[in-house]
């Protein structure tokens, strides 16, 4: 599947390309999920792309998909890794007193 593509790519520190298979999936009418949205956050934290993987954070909301645990875990470890320590503590606080989906 797509979203075990960019797992795989986040795996092996290709961050960007895991974007690339997020953009592909769209350009084929094909609605990422939240899956596919944590997997491409998630190869931003560990590429420390904290910017992106808050675009994407964002992103999944305006698409309408709730962040979850995974989301909210990954955009905060991003950010603590990019020195984004603010942004870090305000998403601690939305993500703890949001009703977060397991």
């Amino acid at each position: 599947t797509y979203s075990a593509a960019i797992s795989a790519l986040g795996n092996c520190e290709q961050w960007q390309s895991s974007l690339l298979v997020l953009e592909a999936m769209q350009s084929k009418a094909i609605l990422p999920d939240r899956i596919a949205y944590n997997a491409v956050i998630t190869a931003c934290d560990r590429a420390a792309q904290w910017h992106f993987a808050l675009a994407m954070h964002n992103l999944m909301q305006v698409k309408a998909l709730a962040p979850d645990r995974i989301t909210y875990n990954a955009t905060i470890s991003a950010s603590e890794k990019g020195g984004q320590w603010g942004l870090a503590f305000h998403l601690l606080h939305v993500g703890g007193s949001a009703s977060i989906e397991r």
